[in-house]
């Protein structure tokens, strides 16, 4: 029973905590082009996404005006990389719908020779280039997704999480459960109290087929819950590492079958060893004919 219950609150935190995010995918890249990006390009046309990532050592050059003040909410960019615009129109222009906000991290940037505007609604929130840590923003408007990502790092052994704001965080408490549903080990990492700059989170754990349950607690004592993950036994140096909104395999492999707890062979999507499109839930992931049990 006590299982049951670490797999049903894994699935409800994980399912609570998943917005629609696209990240960048390498550098330097084109902004509309899709092998810029881990799904389709965020433009005009694409989909629209709640989240835009250029990841830590990634460029994407915005080359033309991306209009974007058209989507139905706001959207939330993340630098952790570099914005580059280089388009020839004066001025350089990316237009945000209202409520939209950009946080850049120490390691992030925008640049360009250019005048530069990026407008979130009717109001221009950053008109130059910019070296981080930075928030640009319509007055009192705040990044409402606290998480941002999560991961463990199977070659680092290291527990790897990832805020885009925080509001009067004073620590996160990490517990690791075993398969009974005991919590053999609880680790206390320090918050940053008020900020909307990412920051970045580690914890070193040398962890095998377990659990991981990790909440935030304010000044004033509340708790709130962030993410469950497992940390899965490792067979034939095979890494399957569970991010936020995919699932990567790390290793030598030759071909894929994933298997749903019915029997079904389940489609995916495979881009650059990270399987996307599953839905939340219980598989198995056959790997050159070897088996792994995979909670997602």
């Amino acid at each position: 029973m006590k299982n049951i219950l670490i797999i049903i609150i894994l699935l409800i935190i994980s399912t609570n905590i998943l917005a629609s995010k696209v990240k960048s995918t390498g550098s330097p890249s084109d902004w509309v082009k899709n092998n810029a990006w881990d799904l389709d390009a965020p433009s005009s046309s694409s989909t629209q996404y709640d989240t835009i990532v250029i990841l830590a050592g990634h460029t994407v050059k915005l080359k033309e005006t991306i209009d974007l003040s058209s989507w139905t909410s706001p959207v939330y960019i993340i630098l952790d990389g570099a914005l580059q615009i280089v388009n020839s129109d004066s001025p350089g222009e990316l237009l945000l719908p209202e409520g939209s906000a950009i946080s850049i991290s120490a390691t992030g940037k925008i640049e360009s020779h250019l005048v530069i505007k990026i407008c979130a609604g009717n109001d221009t929130i950053c008109n130059s280039s910019t070296v981080g840590p930075a928030y640009f923003a319509q007055t009192g408007t705040n990044l409402p997704v606290t998480l941002l990502d999560y991961t463990y790092n199977y070659k680092t052994q290291n527990l790897e999480w990832t805020t885009a704001s925080e509001e009067n965080n004073d620590y996160f408490t990490i517990d690791v459960i075993d398969k009974e549903g005991t919590i053999t080990q609880t680790y206390n990492v320090l918050g940053n109290g008020n900020t909307n700059i990412i920051k970045k989170y580690n914890l070193y754990l040398i962890e095998n087929d377990i659990y991981i349950h990790v909440t935030q607690t304010d000044y004033d004592g509340k708790i709130n819950d962030l993410f469950t993950t497992y940390i899965r036994q490792q067979k034939h140096n095979i890494y399957i590492i569970h991010n936020i909104d995919n699932i990567e395999i790390n290793g030598n492999y030759n071909h894929i079958q994933i298997i749903n707890m019915n029997g079904v062979e389940t489609k995916y999507d495979l881009i650059n060893n990270k399987i996307y499109g599953l839905k939340r839930g219980f598989y198995i992931f056959i790997l050159d004919k070897i088996p792994y049990k995979v909670v997602y």
